[in-house]
């Protein structure tokens, strides 16, 4: 069934009710990252938030291993993502959803610090895509991935 027809005027009232609400600064933005319950658990730290430049840590943890002892590919999936969700989040100054996230897995790792870091190289109206890496301490490619998300306007 189709939607009932909306008037031009209702329409734009919304907009720009929805552009009112996209006004979070980047220390909003940060300290409702940082105080995330999934981020505070798997031990991301945000080193880096400004618009577009995005810095992560990570300190692998026992708990962040496989069965193989070597990092978890989920840990690494999350990694990517939240850092490129973030500097989405960073240029647009609201919420994103993400839509797909591709993740290349180049070297094990085991121990020692990650490093993530994303850039926005699509900016759209409604989406938006970015690329990650992880890289470790010593500036080797441990992971990097691209993903398209979602920009939310409410």
């Amino acid at each position: 069934m189709l939607k009932e027809w909306v008037p031009l005027k209702f329409h734009q009232d919304r907009v720009n009710r929805k552009e009112e609400n996209m006004s979070q600064t980047l220390h909003e933005i940060r300290t409702g990252l940082e105080n995330n319950p999934f981020l505070k658990r798997t031990g991301f730290e945000i080193l880096k938030f400004e618009e577009e430049d995005i810095l992560l840590k990570l300190k692998i943890e026992p708990s962040h291993l496989n069965l193989n002892q070597t990092l978890h590919g989920g840990v690494h999936a999350s990694m990517l993502e939240t850092a490129q969700a973030m500097a989405i989040r960073s240029l647009y100054k609201t919420r994103v959803s993400v839509i797909n996230v591709n993740i290349q897995y180049l070297m094990a790792t085991s121990s020692g610090d990650l490093f993530a870091r994303a850039i926005v190289f699509q900016k759209g109206y409604k989406i938006a895509g970015a690329e990650a890496e992880i890289r470790d301490s010593e500036n080797r490619l441990i992971a990097k991935g691209s993903g398209v998300y979602k920009i939310i306007r409410e």
